[in-house]
């Protein structure tokens, strides 16, 4: 009697005295040992030091020839000012403002004019923000001082 999806050769293993199955062959010796190819991945050198992947990472490019404005100087007399005048909303653009003057110039050096124009629009629209906060709490500053 033919079961479906079994093929006939099938033949159920054989049991040993105890009522465990056989794992040898019928010499009774154990199946001989086939060795397995290691994974792809094996196969390539590896990197110097054992690592998976370089550390370093060269981006080259050529510098853009008229550059967008940073707004570095801005930035950082706005951080100096924030510090000394404002409050913690003034510091947190100030800080913005620098960062996106930093990236700036970054994709200015590598040659990246979109990203250089964003980061550049950025950094003004965050020098404007701590300006305005600077102007604001050295009004608060004033009045403080005035009143007393």
């Amino acid at each position: 009697m033919e079961k479906q999806g079994v093929p006939s050769s099938f033949e159920p293993p054989t049991y040993q005295q105890g009522g465990q199955p056989s794992l040898y062959q019928q010499g009774g010796q154990p199946p001989p040992y086939q060795q397995v190819a290691p994974p792809a991945y094996q196969q390539f050198p590896p990197y110097p030091n054992n690592f998976s992947a370089p550390l370093i990472t060269t981006i080259r490019g050529t510098p853009l020839s008229n550059p967008p404005p940073d707004y570095m100087t801005w930035s950082m007399i706005n951080l100096v000012l924030s510090i000394l005048v404002s409050g913690f909303i003034g510091i947190i653009s100030s800080i913005f403002a620098y960062r996106n003057s930093q990236r700036t110039r970054f994709y200015s050096m590598i040659g990246d004019e979109v990203m250089a124009n964003i980061y550049s629009l950025s950094a003004k629209r965050s020098n404007i923000i701590a300006t305005v906060m600077i102007c604001v709490g050295a009004a608060i500053l004033i009045g403080i001082i005035v009143s007393m």
